[in-house]
């Protein structure tokens, strides 16, 4: 009597497409403890792991052990740019925290292994379209000259009877580019006063309350919003 071998599939595997167990041991090693926590200095703390490695490549593997590439740069000329890895959870969950003022908030930066911190923006965040996941995120390096972009909350819209009556506020800008002589003096936000101002009135960047050590970096008369009147 003759027997019949079943020839069953041969299982495939996604190894070519995965780091291989080593490589992911080695990864994770490197995750760096990156915390949503207060340092001394009263800024939030960020702790980052240094990579040597770039490229597409490299940065698929990191995103396969959870971390994120990043880059820190700028700041003084002599100053040379540095690869590091994020945590993909804890960045994610800062940017859903802060969400459009992230990019305005100082950060301590410490690399692990390193030691002392740097004050650094965060720049350059690249999302997944699809699932808003982090692809990678830069962090730029704080000094008196750059350019911030604090979001504006308008204020007082109770007290103007323009606006009570049933006018509205039509924005014109969202945000305004400011620089700050220290890093403890960046605001989270900038307060316009609608007070005042009939049908028709434009706010203007004159109209902003300015924190002490904070300057426009746009035009004084940039207009910010404009009272219209609903017509009938």
């Amino acid at each position: 009597s003759c027997t019949t071998h079943v020839c069953r599939p041969k299982r495939c595997t996604a190894s070519q497409s995965r780091p291989r167990p080593r490589a992911m041991r080695a990864l994770r090693a490197l995750r760096p403890t990156v915390r949503q926590r207060r340092a001394s200095s009263s800024f939030p703390r960020l702790e980052v792991a240094p990579r040597a490695d770039d490229g597409s490549r490299a940065a698929r593997r990191l995103r396969a052990a959870g971390l994120i590439p990043g880059v820190v740069y700028g700041g003084e000329a002599a100053r040379p740019r540095r690869l590091v890895a994020v945590c993909e959870k804890a960045l994610g969950r800062e940017l859903r925290a802060r969400r459009a003022a992230v990019e305005n908030t100082v950060y301590e930066l410490n690399i692990r292994g390193e030691a002392g911190t740097e004050l650094v923006v965060p720049r350059q965040v690249q999302l997944r379209a699809a699932t808003s996941d982090v692809l990678s995120a830069n962090f730029l390096r704080f000094s008196p000259d750059l350019v911030l972009r604090v979001p504006l909350r308008f204020v007082d819209a109770g007290l103007n009877q323009t606006l009570r009556r049933g006018a509205y506020l039509h924005r014109v800008r969202h945000a305004l580019g400011v620089r700050c002589a220290d890093a403890a003096a960046v605001p989270e936000a900038l307060e316009v006063s609608c007070a005042a101002g009939g049908k028709g009135h434009v706010y203007h960047g004159t109209d902003v309350a300015l924190p002490p050590g904070v300057r426009l970096a746009a035009p004084a008369h940039a207009a910010l919003a404009l009272a219209v009147v609903k017509t009938k």
